[in-house]
């Protein structure tokens, strides 16, 4: 499933592992409220979901902010790939239906 972040990173993410229960565990720390574990679950998430683009994401962002990957820019990334997944199998269930 291809997509791109309102920033310009462009995305192709292994739609397999968006059912995958270690992927649902990790958007579930994401959103814990546990920054610790919010933390965890974001490496988690990108490792699975990006595999070898999240250097590519990793380096986009550091393109953007003077050689540095601010956690926060990261996480803000992250979630809107994750709310553009929602958001395409969302249609796609709807347009099935």
């Amino acid at each position: 499933m291809k997509g791109k972040t309102k920033s310009g990173f462009k995305f192709d993410v292994n739609e397999a592992m968006l059912d995958d229960w270690e992927t649902v565990k990790a958007i579930a720390d994401m959103d814990s409220g546990d920054a610790s574990r919010a933390i965890q679950g974001a490496v988690k998430f990108v490792n699975m979901v990006l595999g070898e683009e999240e250097n590519q994401l990793i380096d986009h962002i550091r393109s953007k902010n003077g050689g540095v990957c601010p956690r926060e820019i990261m996480f803000r990334e992250v979630m809107e790939i994750i709310n553009s997944v929602k958001e395409t199998k969302n249609l796609q269930s709807s347009q099935g239906s």
